[in-house]
């Protein structure tokens, strides 16, 4: 999951920086997010699966994606201030 995370991120980076033309912080916050989004949803399908489907309702799902998110806060604030210190 984490590769496909990182060509969601670059993706996702290059198409908001280059092709929109937005900021560079703010491609890179954008990017990481939608990829924190992507690894979350891969890794409640694939990894967790079985705990998904079977007692999970819906608003389960949503406090653990809060929690994941949270916690990957932390990386998206890294990844910003190094991509603007690289920069």
């Amino acid at each position: 999951m984490g590769l496909i995370g990182v060509a969601v991120d670059l993706g996702v980076f290059y198409f908001l920086h280059n092709q929109l033309n937005l900021t560079l912080t703010l491609s890179a916050m954008l990017s990481t997010e939608v990829a924190i989004i992507n690894n979350f949803l891969w890794n409640d399908v694939w990894t967790f699966g079985y705990v998904s489907q079977e007692q999970q309702s819906i608003s389960q799902r949503l406090q653990r994606f809060f929690k994941f998110n949270l916690i990957c806060f932390f990386g998206l604030i890294l990844n910003s201030l190094i991509v603007n210190w690289v920069f």
